[in-house]
């Protein structure tokens, strides 16, 4: 076998070395252009894939649903509002997270659920979502699937099972946030074949459900248990449908809701305490009340702070309202500065946020044995000014500009002030017990010139410096 001369290889390696590194710039340059691709003003709907396509369901298959999952993107800056989503005969969905705002750049999954057994034929249908994006406020969505041949032999009329509810909605009423409560939707069987419970869904991890029998026979009864799990939800009226799953020809899926008030066990008010401009060395003070909203007497055991430069304590309230007043105290000490800390008020109810597992779906487990209460504030020094600068802008030679300062001494001390350039005069007077009004007079001379200069503000504990602008230009 003849062999190329040396230079020969060596050049066909270049060159195939070079197709390499260039293929491989190519695909990173494509997929960092895909990840930066810029959004644009208005709310984008974007679907991927573009249509749900079940596939083929053979007869044999014992699932009687079929999920295909889609991801909606939003490629906008503004927010994209899902205003709903038009499913046909046969189908349903259910959106993760299960909000109806997707932020700009942000995702969600819209997962597609068909009910094998209302198909005997290939399926060809479309759904719609609907949204405020501009240019495709209703966008179609194809379902297809190819279903080889009757998947489940229907009996038809009276003939086969009927499931027939005594009712199909129930509302508890107030419900206290810590506590579990039950309903039974009881049926029965008024055909004359076996009924089958195949499946129950929810659409909340606060519900949850079973069936008392999985089959039930003609003229027999049983019922659906739904339980509410109050804790496991983040607000105050939720109304749950359970979707439940038959082998009833003329009711396939059936739906039962219930409903309630949540109320919680004891809410702070107000939740969060603002304490913005302290004076340093004077402490402030606040009041929050800790109201018993449930059955359940509410006891306080302890309240601690996160912070050695703040306490609180409590006593029961007096009047109609249950619960206890806090009385939270910001000590003098306290540095200047922001600060936000925390006072924890621990009570007797339980921690259902340690008894429940977290879920996957961002779950919120109320915990009423530890309160948190947000402490939010500044502390300023001994001495403040307002404005803290001074800005005389262009001033002509000869015209006499005066500005006006407010000093707040939080002690009451005395204040003195001076500037170091003649060319400004500072006046003093008393408006009140710790305020002083500070009059700056400019008296501008030729040459024009810009000016920088310093306000010198003094007391026992306090040394402030405050600018001064001005520019000298005659004004035509």
């Amino acid at each position: 076998m003849k062999t190329s001369p040396p230079f020969v290889q060596a050049f066909r390696m270049a060159i195939t070395t070079s197709f390499v590194i260039f293929t491989m710039l190519v695909s990173i340059l494509a997929l960092s252009c895909a990840k930066n691709e810029p959004l644009s003003e208005h709310p984008t709907i974007a679907l991927s894939p573009a249509a749900a396509e079940f596939g083929d369901i053979s007869a044999d298959d014992p699932i009687a649903f079929h999920e295909v999952s889609l991801t909606i993107a939003n490629k906008g800056k503004e927010a994209l509002h899902i205003d709903g989503i038009e499913m046909p005969e046969g189908f349903s969905y259910n959106l993760i997270p299960a909000r109806q705002i997707i932020e700009g750049g942000e995702k969600a999954i819209l997962r597609i659920s068909m009910d094998c057994r209302r198909f005997s034929a290939p399926v060809s249908e479309t759904a719609y979502i609907k949204s405020n994006a501009p240019d495709q406020p209703r966008m179609p969505v194809a379902l297809t699937a190819n279903i080889l041949k009757d998947k489940f032999a229907v009996v038809s009329g009276s003939e086969g099972p009927d499931i027939e509810f005594d009712h199909r909605a129930f509302d508890f009423g107030p419900i206290s946030r810590s506590q579990m409560v039950e309903h039974q939707f009881p049926f029965r069987n008024t055909g004359q074949k076996p009924l089958k419970i195949l499946g129950i869904e929810t659409m909340c991890m606060c519900v949850t459900a079973y069936t008392t029998k999985i089959e039930v026979a003609p003229g027999e009864t049983a019922a659906i248990v739904a339980r509410v799990e109050p804790w496991k939800y983040d607000g105050v009226a939720p109304w749950k449908t359970l979707s439940i799953a038959t082998n009833d020809p003329n009711e396939p899926i059936v739906n039962v809701s219930v409903a309630g008030a949540i109320v919680d066990d004891a809410v702070l008010e107000p939740n969060v305490v603002l304490l913005p401009n302290i004076r340093q060395g004077q402490g402030a003070q606040a009041q929050v009340k800790l109201l018993q909203r449930g059955s359940q007497e509410l006891v306080i055991k302890r309240i601690d702070s996160s912070s050695p430069k703040m306490s609180a304590t409590f006593e029961p309230l007096e009047g109609d309202e249950i619960g206890y007043l806090v009385n939270i105290a910001v000590s003098p000490d306290m540095p200047k500065g922001k600060f936000e800390e925390v006072i924890t008020v621990f009570t007797n109810y339980s921690d259902y946020s340690r008894n429940a597992q977290q879920g996957t779906h961002g779950d919120i487990y109320k915990d009423y044995s530890r309160m948190l209460l947000p402490i939010r504030g500044s502390v300023s020094g001994a001495v403040t000014v307002s404005p803290d600068r001074i800005n005389f802008g262009s001033c002509a030679p000869g015209v006499s500009v005066k500005r006006k300062l407010i000093v707040s001494a939080a002690s009451g001390a005395e204040v003195q002030v001076s500037v170091d350039d003649p060319v400004f005069r500072a006046v003093q007077s008393l408006a009140e017990p710790g305020k002083y009004e500070i009059v700056v007079e400019f008296l501008p001379q030729p040459p024009e010139r810009e000016i920088n200069a310093e306000l010198l503000i003094t007391t026992e504990d306090a040394h402030l410096k405050i600018p001064i602008f001005a520019v000298v230009k005659q004004v035509s």
